[in-house]
């Protein structure tokens, strides 16, 4: 295969050394092409589904926050569902992934001082994160989703039906020009 240049110490190759070495650059290559794009972001259509099953998720939670239950908690819905917080009771959430509890009973604002009040506050949007085990997904990641729009008239007139229902409500709003 190849010779030894006994003189320099370096390897002579020869020319089927040559094509054999082409051919495992080549094959290596291939194996290293197809293992970035087994960890590199998925294909459309499993992002696609990925979307919609995060999307389904996301409105599953929110819809678990009723008003008997959520009604006055600065703390809205939305930002505990992305969270992966489903509510189970007054101000009482439950993590769908890893089972945590989360209290979120905060003190009335007009009977503690506001710097009281804002930092109970914070924790428990600290909470939110740390709550979670710390392997559970919700901890390091949360429900990521994109809506989609594609027609733009049609979301212009959900926003304008929207706007009349106060209206009628004779309801006091800032005049919005859509």
């Amino acid at each position: 295969m190849a010779n030894e240049d006994l003189e320099n110490g370096t390897q002579i190759l020869d020319e089927s050394s040559l094509h054999k070495m082409r051919d495992l650059k080549r094959k290596v290559s291939g194996k290293l092409l197809t293992l970035f794009e087994a960890i590199s972001s998925p294909i459309p259509s499993k992002r696609a589904t990925a979307q919609d099953e995060a999307l389904s998720t996301y409105q599953i939670l929110v819809k678990s926050y009723i008003p008997s239950l959520w009604t006055g908690n600065e703390i809205s819905p939305r930002e505990l569902a992305v969270h992966g917080w489903k509510c189970i009771g007054k101000n009482k959430a439950k993590c769908i992934s890893c089972g945590r509890l989360l209290y979120t009973t905060v003190p009335r604002i007009t009977e503690v001082n506001i710097d009281v009040y804002n930092k109970c506050l914070k924790r428990v949007r600290d909470h939110i994160v740390i709550s979670h085990e710390l392997t559970c997904i919700y901890r390091s990641a949360y429900i990521d989703f994109h809506l989609k729009l594609n027609n733009a008239c049609a979301v212009k007139e959900i926003i304008k039906e929207r706007l009349e229902t106060y209206h009628i409500a004779d309801l006091n709003l800032v005049n919005l020009e859509i």
